[in-house]
């Protein structure tokens, strides 16, 4: 029996009723996903789908992939660690037309799983840096991505460490992949805590990471950036109880 390849299924909803408008399916066997875990529009709707696949010898795979308007592939990105272990694609941002970002992990024989980012040109998947960060030695799930002001990477991961997760937010420079700036957080509660989202309020620079607990108290980590990237942690911080109801609205600059 041949194995099962799994396409892309496209649901299109108008946004004042509600109703489905169009549904369509991916072209061709080559870009095969066996998990999607996140999705992004440019500009001028292209689809940006991050995810994984699975080899009979590598494990999960990266698998990033860009569709046109008519969901046909317009190029596609793999990735696959040293180790031939477990690596997935959690979260995606596209700036404009012309970069996209990707957060997710990567796992490693000796680290265990290490943040992933890769950044790289959304028209022709050129990649302009791709990397891993081992925070602390033990797993590191790079969850969500966001981008400041500055158009620069922000994630949102959970970080191993005194044998619990705890949330990281993690900056990284958009011009080399190099870790600009990280805070691990360990709530009060000592438990296992996760960042699930990560946004940027533009008109005034304010990081907002909302995540839970293994209590599953949802909470919300709030920092104001007033435009000093490295005062970013030392600035006023508030515990707010409540769902995460943070999205990504679609950038224009």
């Amino acid at each position: 029996m041949s194995p099962v390849q799994w396409k892309l299924a496209r649901l299109k909803y108008d946004s004042s009723s509600g109703s489905l408008s169009t549904t369509s399916i991916s072209a061709g066997d080559d870009v095969v996903f066996d998990a999607v875990h996140d999705i992004a529009l440019d500009n001028i709707n292209y689809l940006y789908v991050a995810g994984s696949y699975t080899s009979s010898t590598e494990g999960k795979n990266i698998r990033i992939a860009r569709f046109d308007t008519d969901f046909e592939s317009y190029w596609v990105h793999d990735f696959n660690g040293s180790d031939d272990l477990d690596d997935e694609a959690l979260s995606i941002e596209v700036h404009g037309t012309s970069y996209v970002y990707v957060a997710g992990y990567s796992t490693s024989a000796t680290t265990g799983k290490d943040i992933y980012a890769v950044k790289m040109t959304a028209t022709g998947a050129t990649v302009s840096w791709e990397d891993t960060y081992d925070l602390n030695g033990g797993d590191d799930v790079g969850n969500y991505l966001a981008l400041d002001n500055s158009n620069s990477p922000i994630i949102g991961a959970t970080t191993f460490k005194n044998g619990n997760d705890d949330i990281a937010v993690v900056g990284i420079k958009s011009t080399t992949g190099a870790i600009n700036y990280q805070n691990r957080y360990n709530s009060e509660y000592n438990k296992n805590d996760r960042a699930d989202c990560v946004a940027v309020d533009q008109s005034n620079g304010s990081l907002y990471v909302a995540g839970r607990n293994k209590s599953m108290i949802l909470h919300t980590l709030i920092y104001s950036l007033n435009g000093k990237k490295n005062n970013l942690f030392t600035s006023t911080l508030r515990w707010l109880f409540k769902l995460c109801g943070i999205y990504k609205e679609p950038r224009t600059s």
